[in-house]
């Protein structure tokens, strides 16, 4: 077998685009108040959401965007242009 190559800049750019697309409106914008800073609480009162309703989008997108916690979902989004 041959060793997998590594992703080429495009191809990065190619999938990171693909995942944006993927996260709705409403994710969207739960990820640009994480990214301005605001606490869960916040973004609930923000969005007119629960708290649990936040929390639990939150984990949808960490999966959907393949991360693990608030600061890599800020790094994430400001990568790609949604703050």
């Amino acid at each position: 077998m041959y060793p997998a190559q590594p992703p080429t800049p495009h191809t990065v750019t190619v999938q990171t685009a693909s995942v944006v697309r993927q996260l709705s409106t409403r994710e969207q914008g739960l990820v640009r108040a994480l990214a301005r800073g605001l606490s869960n609480r916040q973004i609930a009162e923000e969005l007119h959401l629960s708290e649990q309703t936040v929390k639990n989008q939150l984990t949808g997108v960490y999966q959907k965007v393949g991360i693990r916690g608030r600061l890599q979902l800020a790094v994430y989004a400001m990568r790609n242009d949604l703050v």
